[in-house]
């Protein structure tokens, strides 16, 4: 098979289960919630479709399919970016961005400690392995996702000053990952680009190339463009700055939320990019699962130990960061130290953050990263689904 056919294959999938499956699935109960958010049919489906399964999707073919995987990557980000408006964050209590920052910070912490330390244990891994790995695992379970916990409140109606805060905080904590995994490259880097000597001086260029290629593409958008313009548009703003990622060796992720971050400061440009981005967001997220379940070479039991450890540390990092964060930041209403329970649904960008690593290292720790993910993903979702019924109050101060 071509890989033109696989592409065609993973759009189609993709785009037929965002028009007629997925809006068909009765979503009012906590098991059905937790099944539709993780995504698990499509990652079977990925499964069966890959070189572990029926191999319909070989390993070359998904070789030569990186730069779409590297297309959905800067669609992520991007979309992330351009959300992230200034003005609309500061109409919020300054005391929700503290939490929001705490809390993922301690949990990343956490978990990259707890990962890390069982890994020393647990298996022959080098030192250097086990804290790439731990730091990457750490980045990737210290984001929750905001689509699990939207469909919970809207399907159950869930009201309330700590629901309020949550959805806050699930909006807004990918982004401290991002930043993390951007950090991870640019220090990570063994050859840094000639004439720069120092990592701090290289991340200081590329966060000044994410604000020109921003801004000149707010320029650009002065220029009135019909819909079918504007698609192409973007998807070759996706492209380029993906690609100019991939040839500097560092996150593509991070490089096109910092453009999107520039763009979402000028509304006017925003709200027409936001519509196109919006609009594919569920099929980009559902390729990538079909391409996670084609990656993923489960038969490899070295993973479960990692899986295992990464379980228990995101469970540790996520309540812990949600305890700690409700001791030390004052949010004007008590919050419940079990918050962290509403917090541990994680998706999307976590996603997108684990194959940015695993593109980088197609070797036996991207594959471990790629597992851990997959299966916390399966997981939390679930967990998350009750823990937020079990939490919810409905005797709370209703949002006005």
């Amino acid at each position: 098979m071509t890989p033109i056919l696989g592409f065609l294959i993973l759009i189609s999938i993709a785009f037929i289960g965002k028009v007629l499956i997925s809006p068909r699935i009765r979503q009012n109960h906590p098991l059905i919630l937790g099944l539709s958010a993780s995504g698990i049919p499509y990652i079977l489906i990925g499964v069966l479709m890959g070189p572990y399964g029926f191999d319909v999707l070989s390993k070359p073919i998904l070789r030569d399919l990186h730069p779409l995987i590297s297309l959905a990557l800067g669609w992520v980000g991007f979309l992330f970016g351009i959300q992230l408006q200034w003005r609309n964050i500061r109409r919020f209590p300054g005391n929700y961005l503290l939490f929001t920052t705490v809390q993922s910070l301690v949990s990343m912490g956490v978990i990259v400690g707890v990962v890390f330390a069982g890994l020393q244990v647990f298996t022959p891994m080098s030192v250097s392995s086990a804290l790439e790995i731990a730091v990457v695992l750490g980045i990737v379970g210290s984001m929750t996702a905001p689509m699990a916990l939207a469909r919970m409140v809207i399907s159950r109606k869930l009201r309330g000053k700590v629901v309020h805060l949550a959805q806050f905080v699930s909006s807004l904590d990918a982004f401290w990952g991002i930043v993390m995994m951007g950090l991870f490259f640019v220090f990570r880097q063994s050859i840094l680009p000639s004439g720069v000597t120092i990592p701090w001086v290289w991340l200081v260029l590329i966060l000044l190339l994410g604000v020109g290629i921003g801004l000149s593409f707010v320029l650009l958008l002065r220029v009135r463009f019909e819909s079918e313009e504007m698609l192409l548009l973007i998807l070759g703003l996706v492209i380029f700055v993906s690609g100019i990622g991939f040839y500097l060796q560092i996150s593509p992720i991070f490089l096109t939320m910092i453009v999107g971050i520039v763009i979402a400061q000028f509304p006017f440009q925003a709200r027409r990019i936001s519509r196109v981005l919006m609009f594919a967001e569920k099929p980009i997220y559902l390729m990538m699962l079909i391409f996670a379940g084609a990656w993923w070479n489960f038969h490899a039991i070295s993973h479960v130990v990692v899986i295992i450890l990464f379980l228990i540390a995101r469970l540790m990092g996520k309540m812990g960061g949600g305890w700690f964060a409700s001791r030390v930041v004052d949010c004007g209403f008590p919050v419940p130290p079990s918050m962290g329970t509403i917090l541990l649904a994680f998706g999307g960008v976590s996603l997108a953050i684990a194959f940015n690593f695993l593109l980088f290292n197609i070797n036996t720790a991207g594959d471990m990263v790629i597992s851990a993910t997959i299966i916390g993903i399966i997981v939390f979702d679930e967990l998350a689904m009750w823990g937020t019924l079990r939490l919810y109050n409905p005797a709370d101060t209703p949002v006005q």
